[in-house]
């Protein structure tokens, strides 16, 4: 029982990564500064770690060190860098941090004006006299080089690859940003009055003038400087004992118990080259010590704090808004992890080069666990083992990944995501089976109908384990859980419940009884096999019912047709049912308010499909030209929302109005959003969406392809009728990239509706 009786415990600081801030406050603080000697003694290093693990305040140590030295230098007072520390100069330090510049329009003049005010701070006064807004970043650094040359400067640059990971979806930006930060390194390297350089970041990409040469050493896998940032468990033990101590009261729990949840779902965080140091995210203990002390009372809650505040999605992100990773490869991701060669993590890479592993282990979704090949007789052969460092990261990939492959990185897309997620989340606690089934079937059916092509059959299993993480059923869901007769699905523990998944496929055309005999043989296979019946004496002191769980999914639907629900003691079964291949009415209330608005106004504007053909004739010279700015942009089909085909073959199989049609259209909308330009206008989200659905239901009445020259002004006549200045709710969008969005859109939901018509 949680007590008020509690020694004061030290507050720990959250969000501040000022070192003298953090000392004069009086917070807690983990020594990290022993290795800071040995990383200074270098003149020009680069250090890759994934964000919140503590690069900022190690640079703000250094400015410290750098400009007022360690000895006589309250700050370090019992720090282990203290003694160590024997450079007596004192230098005018450079600390900046490029973390969240990345518009293309104005991250020159952003830098301009970052470099100007930092040399003027630390005593170069001349500076002042430059015009930075009016003179090129070449010729800025240039007359800066003149003011300081004769002393010797320390420069420190956090996230210096925030430009180009921000912009991983858009070259054009990406390479503004490049040639940017090339001018900026290019000087740095030719600076001759240099004392120490130190470049941090997740990723490292060429042709920026840094990563060329002889003179950059690369520290970020050396064992040295394994722990330079984040916490070891020893770490743990000692800085946060009291905060540990008060934890086990207040979860009535061990030490050990406390400690091994904590590894579980914090720890595993590794890059050294031996794979032997192991690291929990700092952020994360941080975070979860400190509830504590906020709330003395309370149960501490095993967040996953990374996820809500380390902007970690973002360079994946935007990696996978513009590319194609295919499933297969994802499931191997998933389970058992993959491998991954020593150059992939040193070898600079380019905007279309950039590989999705390495991109993993420098974001910090993957970590090493192991070294394939320990007996390689250089370092450039190893290969490394990587998996998912702990259950945080987990849950947070679980989230990128559905939203990845459905195409649903859009603001309604989230809502529906975690409305979805929770129904499934509510449905689990209840027991009631039947809803959970359709739930999983919600997030089976958004898969793009290109998705499927290639996939393995295991593809299933995966895609069902991820919807359990996205949607909080368990932080631990196991796939393919060997005992000693066989290999179960899926198993996961739910509250105070076990649960074992038997996966089988009803293959094309095959009936109901063949479903049921189907699900026999799962049951049967559970029994004889013993799944489930080999937990750890830690966990059958927990799990208090065991469940069996069959779920069949047709090969013609992609989907659960069928359930059945038994108890693992004595495998009575307790209950089952058939699954309807589509969603229920209910699924419109949970893609967004969207669709509820569309219909009325769909009833309202019933004559927009006739004004959209007047238009679309006194725009018919706009055709080529559309057609031109399509070609040109070079778009990828898989820019496009892929769930065109499966929202057409889905309409046309149920009978009912296309209410899901609004899903793509918002989507376009959303994705274009999110596209930077200067052709930027808006536009009435809502009525746009009602106009693009009458356009689609009149030119599906012709029963004939359109071309995109055909197409492009009609879809342009939508978008003009839907702009808006007045409107504060109304989206910015780039009309451009809109228009052949939403082309290409249409064609391919009118292609894939005449197609199944015809079969």
């Amino acid at each position: 029982m949680p007590t008020t009786e509690q020694v004061k415990l030290q507050e720990i600081t959250i969000g501040n990564s000022d070192f003298k801030d953090v000392i004069d406050s009086g917070t807690l603080f983990v020594d990290k500064t022993v290795k800071l000697a040995d990383l200074a003694k270098k003149k020009k290093v680069f250090f890759a770690r994934p964000r919140r693990l503590g690069k900022t305040m190690m640079l703000s140590m250094l400015e410290e060190l750098f400009s007022h030295g360690a000895k006589d230098n309250r700050y370090f007072d019992g720090l282990a860098v203290q003694a160590l520390w024997t450079d007596t100069n004192r230098y005018p330090v450079i600390n900046l941090t490029l973390y969240g510049h990345y518009d293309p329009d104005t991250f020159e003049h952003d830098l301009r004006k970052m470099l100007h005010s930092a040399f003027q701070k630390v005593g170069f006064t001349q500076v002042a006299s430059l015009d930075y807004k009016n003179s090129s970043l070449s010729d800025l650094l240039v007359d800066i080089g003149v003011i300081i040359d004769g002393t010797d400067i320390v420069f420190l640059l956090d996230e210096w690859d925030y430009p180009l990971s921000a912009n991983l979806d858009n070259f054009k930006a990406y390479d503004n940003n490049r040639k940017v930060l090339s001018v900026l390194f290019r000087w740095l390297r030719q600076l001759r009055n240099v004392r120490f350089i130190l470049i941090t970041g997740i990723g490292r990409y060429e042709d920026t003038s840094f990563f060329t040469g002889q003179d950059v050493v690369d520290v970020s896998m050396e064992p040295l400087f394994a722990d330079l940032v984040g916490y070891t468990e020893d770490e743990v033990k000692t800085y946060f004992a009291p905060h540990i101590k008060a934890a086990t009261k207040l979860l009535d729990c061990s030490e050990d118990e406390l400690l091994g949840k904590l590894k579980q779902q914090y720890d595993g965080f590794c890059f050294d080259k031996n794979a032997e140091t192991s690291l929990y995210c700092t952020w994360s203990v941080n975070n979860f010590f400190q509830q504590i002390v906020a709330y003395p009372n309370t149960k501490p809650n095993f967040t996953n704090f990374w996820m809500h505040n380390a902007n970690a999605p973002k360079a994946l992100r935007t990696f996978l808004a513009s590319r194609k990773v295919d499933l297969t490869f994802l499931d191997e991701l998933k389970n058992p992890g993959v491998e991954i060669k020593r150059g992939d993590f040193d070898e600079p890479t380019s905007f279309e080069r950039v590989a999705f592993a390495p991109l993993m282990v420098q974001t910090g979704y993957l970590s090493i666990k192991k070294v394939v090949n320990p007996d390689a007789t250089d370092d450039s052969s190893r290969r490394y083992l990587c998996y998912f460092p702990n259950n945080e990261v987990t849950a947070v990939y679980a989230n990128v990944f559905l939203r990845y492959i459905t195409n649903r990185w859009c603001v309604n897309g989230e809502k529906w995501f975690d409305v979805t997620a929770q129904r499934l989340h509510d449905a689990m606690h209840q027991q009631d089976m039947a809803t959970v089934a359709h739930s999983l079937n919600l997030f089976l059916t958004t898969i793009p109908y290109d998705g499927w092509v290639g996939a393995k059959e295991v593809i299933f299993r995966t895609y069902i384990c991820w919807s359990l993480l996205f949607s909080h059923i368990s932080d631990r869901v196991r796939e393919e859980t060997f005992n000693f007769k066989g290999r179960s699905d899926v198993e996961f523990e739910f509250d105070d419940q076990f649960y074992v998944i038997e996966l089988k496929r009803l293959p094309p055309k095959c009936s109901k009884n063949a479903a049921e005999k189907l699900a026999n043989e799962a049951q049967e296979q559970i029994k004889d096999r013993k799944y489930g019946h080999n937990l750890a004496t830690w966990q059958q002191i927990r799990i208090k019912q065991r469940y069996g769980l069959i779920l069949v999914i047709a090969a013609d639907t992609r989907q659960v047709c069928y359930w059945r629900r038994i108890e693992l003691e004595n495998h009575e079964v307790l209950g089952s049912g058939w699954v309807e291949a589509l969603p229920d009415p209910k699924y419109k209330d949970v893609e967004s308010k969207t669709t509820e608005k569309t219909e009325v106004i769909a009833v309202e504007e019933s004559n927009a499909a006739e004004k959209t053909e007047v238009v679309a004739t006194e725009e018919s010279k706009a055709a080529e030209q559309s057609e031109e700015v399509v070609d040109s942009k070079n778009v990828e089909p898989n820019s496009v929302p892929q769930i065109a085909q499966q929202i057409a073959t889905t309409q046309e199989d149920s009978g009912q109005q296309e209410t899901p049609l609004d899903i793509s259209f918002q989507i376009v909308i959303d994705m274009a959003s999110e596209y930077k330009s200067d052709n930027l206008i808006k536009i009435d989200h809502t009525k746009l969406v009602s106009r693009m659905i009458l356009l689609y239901d009149k030119l599906k009445q012709k029963r004939t392809e359109f071309s995109l020259a055909s197409l492009s002004p009609m879809v342009r006549a939508v978008i003009r009728d839907a702009i808006t200045e007045n409107d504060k709710k109304a989206v910015k969008v780039d009309f451009e990239y809109l228009t052949e969005q939403l082309v290409l859109n249409l064609r391919d939901v009118i292609k894939a509706s005449l197609k199944h018509r015809a079969k």
